[in-house]
């Protein structure tokens, strides 16, 4: 489950701790200044401590995995070692159960458009990347961010998934949602009537002449199709299908090398590597 937490107090995590839930992942924005001028309540009230205090909530003893994904771009990138010492200050580094993951915002769609000059490149966010885990294993906090092989392409390239919108039309990815033009079909009475834009998702394949000769390939199956498939409308943002491993894999393994020393690495199925 994905949560921005604000509502996870003690009796919603008993809810969904009986429920069967095993692992959330809570987003935060930053620390208090930056989160709470872009997490602000209705009322304009922040929403940080709050969030915080319900996380310090979480028992190492329940069975329940917590995943604190931290959304960075150029605005607040140097404020994250802020972030950190804040989280730390709650005691969740100490916990077995609660883990640190750094999310990549990117400009896509035409809801925010203002904030393309503020997301860093991939490239830029994989050198971030590194100085950010190297500093969270150093403070003590667990990491998940461990190379894996892609087994399973991206959703939107299949047949068997898609995101219907509110006035039936149907797009095969989040990212072009509201995108009248890009619109993959249309759900009516009599099923879902597709369009040539359909035949872009169902024909990509990352087996391209500039994948195949790469050697990350098996990390990533080369990478986000919507950024491959509309790559030509994006690249005013800095954009690349290709994903992190591709520029920092070999500083990033040194990295999960020292964390497992310190028994801070896990895999995405919350098992230490051994």
């Amino acid at each position: 489950m994905i949560t921005n937490g604000y509502l996870l107090n003690k009796e919603i995590l008993d809810f969904i701790i009986n429920m069967k839930v095993s692992f959330i992942q809570v987003t935060i924005d930053g620390p208090k200044e930056i989160h709470d001028k872009r997490r602000c309540l209705k009322s304009g009230g922040g929403s940080y401590d709050r969030i915080l205090s319900n996380l310090s909530n979480i028992k190492e003893d329940t069975p329940l995995n917590v995943d604190i994904r931290i959304n960075v771009d150029k605005r607040n990138e140097k404020n994250i070692p802020d972030l950190l010492e804040d989280l730390k200050s709650y005691g969740l580094h100490q916990q077995k159960n609660v883990s640190i993951n750094f999310g990549h915002v990117h400009h896509s769609g035409t809801s925010c458009p203002d904030i393309s000059t503020q997301c860093m490149i991939t490239p830029e966010f994989s050198n971030f990347l590194v100085k950010a885990y190297e500093t969270a294993t150093i403070l003590g906090f667990r990491i998940t961010n461990y190379p894996s092989l892609m087994l399973g392409s991206c959703g939107a390239v299949g047949s068997g998934s898609g995101v219907i919108e509110p006035n039936g039309n149907i797009q095969n990815c989040w990212e072009t949602v509201g995108m009248e033009e890009k619109k993959t079909g249309v759900l009516g009475k009599d099923g879902i009537k597709y369009n040539d834009n359909y035949l872009k998702w169902i024909g990509w394949t990352p087996f391209t002449s500039q994948c195949e000769s790469c050697e990350i390939l098996p990390l990533c199956l080369g990478g986000c199709p919507y950024k491959s498939i509309y790559k030509n409308e994006i690249d005013s943002a800095g954009s690349t299908s290709c994903v992190s491993w591709k520029y920092n894999l070999k500083p990033m393994l040194h990295i999960m090398k020292q964390a497992k020393k310190l028994n801070l690495l896990v895999t995405s199925n919350d098992k230490e590597q051994t």
